[in-house]
């Protein structure tokens, strides 16, 4: 009976040389290796990538910039808030303030005083 072939190791993918590789990588590329498939390597910077694909894809096809999107957002956030929301929160704070312990404010005192002479020159 005739011994079947040995079959060739692929050729390994040169790994990254600069940087370590963690056990999961390792394993990877091994994987890659034993398949005879190309060590994919993912950016460091995906987020970033993301965000120029998806604003190449909004300036092909004519859709609005998300970047003014949250523009948009931020303006009406501000346009449409509710003003007694800030009231309320301005009247929380200012009846915190008179119910502290009077122990407290003086050691808030001594506290900014303490800052103030051992702060670093501006």
């Amino acid at each position: 009976a005739p011994e079947p072939a040995a079959a060739e190791p692929a050729a390994e993918p040169a790994p990254p040389a600069t940087e370590e590789l963690s056990e999961l990588e390792k394993k990877k590329a091994a994987r890659a290796a034993r398949f005879g498939i190309p060590l994919y390597v993912a950016p460091k910077d995906k987020k970033q990538n993301d965000k120029k694909k998806k604003k190449k894809r909004a300036e092909r096809f004519g859709l609005p910039d998300p970047d003014a999107d949250e523009a948009k957002k931020k303006a009406r956030k501000e346009r449409f808030e509710d003003p007694r929301a800030k009231e309320e929160a301005a009247k929380k704070a200012a009846r915190a303030e008179r119910f502290k312990d009077p122990a407290v404010k003086a050691n808030e005192a001594k506290l900014k005083a303490r800052a103030e002479r051992f702060a670093p020159p501006s």
